[in-house]
């Protein structure tokens, strides 16, 4: 899976929240659908049941007072006026049984035959009240019936009523719940979309700052020049910051090289391309250390080309500069991958012959002394070299060792050249002179 950019993590905040948001509207269209179909079925149907339940109310209690005033009035026609309430009552029955989902087709069924019976019976009454063609008796009887009816109907368009009211209170309760359900939602995203915006966008920094300390760190230290070479940053994502991880890397890379090259530049002769006088300087010191440490051997070799003075005033400098590169190469071949090798000033050049002790010093310094002698050189032809070993004795440092091995060359020098000269011929031919001394002193 691809990763995501740094605006494409920053952009997922305002993202969310517009998901969010988009899912919230889709809700509240749902929710107004719902509650506008509630209102319409409210204008549609509550309204006019509730209405005819509250009209039948009316009308029941207006005819039954019709229906005395005839009795107290004698008059006979008021009892046939009481037709127009019976009909408008039964209308509002008609209206109840078309909405058998609000009020049951049963319950209307037993509110006509309710109000049919009282009705009946109760103009029958008025009738025989007025007409005096009924017996007290008779009355009395149909007298509690009527009220029996009366009480039934009564009881029924109350009962309606009620249980109406109780539906339209409810459905406007829902309604309402509805709409404060809808707030509360609405108010509970809102909330939800700050949290996720702020939580994405703190995620977001925390980790583009994470992966910028990555990078900021160790380019502090290659600015301030404690750069470690031999470790590289890890690339673990593929936006903006694991493409400043790769070319990091590659400029850490091409810094190493650079500075490979100038080392490399600061620790070697520039004619030779050998060890320079820093480098050997440096090499002694670690050998020192070796030698002090695990108490192993090592011993020294200067080496200087015999009579290289008559080669630059005869020849010139650039062929002396050749004769010195050549002399390099040749020492190059033929000293071992353990020794070390540079130009530590003019024609002079070092060996520092590591793990070795004199004896050992001493053949691997008479090898190189042939190689010199038997080489061609440029323009030149054949010629010799001097050659000084000294080897690390108890308390030694590097003058010390320098200056025996420098001694040795210059008595090599002095006795002929072209030979291999050790501490101990410098000892032997000290203790020859103090002999002869005390010789003639005796004579």
């Amino acid at each position: 899976m691809k990763e995501l950019t740094i605006l494409q993590k920053m952009l997922a905040a305002p993202l969310v929240g517009l998901l969010l948001y988009t899912g919230y509207m889709f809700y509240t269209f749902n929710e107004h659908n719902t509650n506008h179909s509630r209102m319409q079925k409210l204008q549609q149907d509550y309204l006019p049941v509730l209405e005819a339940i509250s009209d039948n109310t009316i009308l029941f209690d207006n005819l039954s007072e019709n229906l005395k005033d005839a009795v107290l009035a004698n008059e006979e026609e008021w009892v046939e006026q009481t037709q127009l309430e019976q009909e408008r009552i039964e209308n509002n029955l008609d209206i109840l049984a078309q909405h058998p989902a609000l009020v049951a087709s049963e319950h209307v069924k037993q509110l006509k035959e309710s109000f049919d019976a009282y009705y009946r019976n109760a103009v029958e009454l008025s009738l025989a009240m007025i007409h005096q063609d009924k017996t007290p008796e008779q009355q009395m009887v149909m007298i509690e019936r009527m009220e029996q009816y009366h009480t039934a109907v009564t009881d029924r368009f109350n009962q309606a009523k009620s249980d109406h009211e109780k539906t339209f209170v409810t459905l406007i309760s829902d309604t309402t719940h509805s709409l404060n359900q809808l707030l509360i939602v609405g108010a509970l995203m809102g909330l939800c979309s700050i949290f996720i915006l702020i939580g994405v966008s703190v995620l977001a920094a925390r980790s583009t700052r994470h992966s910028l300390q990555k990078v900021i760190h160790p380019l502090k230290d290659l600015a301030e020049g404690n750069a470690s070479f031999d470790k590289r940053l890890v690339r673990h994502t593929d936006d903006e910051m694991g493409e400043l991880v790769t070319w990091f890397n590659q400029l850490t890379d091409k810094l190493e090289q650079d500075y490979r090259a100038i080392e490399q530049l600061s620790i070697t002769d520039k004619l030779t391309q050998l060890y320079n006088r820093t480098k050997m300087e440096e090499l002694f010191d670690q050998e020192l250390n070796q030698i002090n440490r695990y108490e192993v051997p090592f011993s020294i070799v200067l080496i200087d080309l015999d009579h290289f003075k008559s080669v630059n005033d005869t020849y010139g400098h650039l062929t002396g500069d050749k004769v010195l590169q050549e002399l390099a190469a040749v020492l190059k071949n033929n000293i071992r991958k353990t020794d070390y090798l540079g130009r530590i000033g003019g024609e002079e050049f070092l060996i520092i012959a590591t793990h070795t002790n004199l004896e050992q010093c001493l053949i691997l310094a008479e090898n190189l002394r042939k190689k010199i002698e038997s080489f061609d050189f440029f323009e030149v032809g054949q010629k010799t070299g001097s050659l000084g070993v000294a080897t690390y004795h108890d308390g030694d440092d590097e003058k010390s060792m320098l200056q025996r091995a420098d001694d040795c060359l210059y008595y090599a020098k002095e006795h002929g050249r072209n030979q291999v000269v050790s501490e101990s011929v410098l000892e032997q031919s000290q203790e020859q002179q103090n002999s002869e001394t005390e010789q003639k002193a005796t004579e």
